[in-house]
């Protein structure tokens, strides 16, 4: 539940069982609604099946409305879809910032730099990174659309001719797409290792768990949770690509806002291959 949305979950062996349990399920809401003086509101609940249920056909009506079945929906901000793709929300997503570079090519020559900066971070890179750590699992073509459509944005802020090289455009505080997915995914590692956000996870170090000193010993360790085996899952991708291979001056810091800018600088100097200095690194 979060405010008045709330999401159902169900898990079943048949297509009976999954109809029956949800069909219980809504009809107790309903009467719990109705002793309350509350109604459901059937044009905005939908139905979405994932895994082996996307084949079944389930029927579930809410009093004597049909509940539809749809393959997208969106949530909190976050389109949904059935194969947990998310290529429409990377097509959400697009839709949202293209808007900017069409402004900045007309309206650039108005806006003062810093103002310019300003707004690319309020209205482009604030729908990249939203719920990134979830959605940044789509498929690595999608990230290169995003890049592009960051690219063009960029491009537009700074005033710059449409085939300006890529090494003009990123610096420490502008991030290409793919780093800022790493960044968000490595504060949140941070976060749980230093008791700063609610998880299910269990943390140790190599040594702890193989018993014997190691040359990486100290690094962290983790274990499966509630039986997942997966390794592409964002906490697992976060710590084994980057996490222990910070250095022990960011692992040991507390201070979220010199953990940022430290994060940062690292990020840029170990992955980005092209050179640190252009001419249009004042806005950046």
């Amino acid at each position: 539940m979060y405010a008045d949305d709330a999401v159902l979950i169900y898990i079943a062996e048949s297509q009976e069982e999954l109809n029956s349990m949800m069909q219980n399920d809504l009809d107790l809401i309903l009467e719990w609604m109705a002793r309350n003086l509350l109604s459901l509101n059937t044009s905005k609940t939908f139905l979405m099946l994932f895994g082996r249920a996307k084949n079944c056909t389930l029927s579930l009506t809410a009093g004597t409305a049909p509940i539809m079945t749809v393959k997208e929906f969106k949530y909190l901000g976050l389109v949904i879809d059935t194969d947990l793709s998310f290529n429409a929300h990377v097509d959400h997503v697009i839709k949202a910032v293209s808007p900017f570079a069409s402004l900045m090519w007309k309206r650039s020559r108005f806006i003062p730099p810093g103002q310019r900066k300003q707004l690319y971070f309020a209205y482009v890179e604030s729908h990249l990174i939203y719920m990134c750590n979830i959605w940044k699992a789509c498929p690595e073509y999608r990230v290169n659309d995003l890049f592009l459509t960051q690219k063009r944005c960029i491009k537009s802020m700074m005033e710059l001719p449409r085939l300006t090289p890529t090494t003009y455009l990123f610096s420490q505080s502008i991030l290409p797409v793919r780093l800022l997915f790493d960044y968000h995914s490595l504060l949140v590692t941070h976060k749980m290792l230093n008791g700063r956000m609610k998880h299910n996870f269990v943390f140790a170090s190599n040594e702890s768990v193989s018993g014997r000193q190691t040359r990486r010993g100290q690094d962290i360790h983790i274990f499966n949770h509630y039986g997942s085996q997966t390794t592409g899952s964002v906490l697992m991708s976060g710590i084994l690509r980057e996490y222990n291979n910070l250095s022990s001056e960011i692992k040991q810091l507390n201070e979220t806002k010199k953990m940022r800018n430290l994060l940062k600088i690292h990020l840029f100097d170990s992955q980005m291959e092209f050179c640190r200095i252009s001419p249009f690194m004042y806005l950046n």
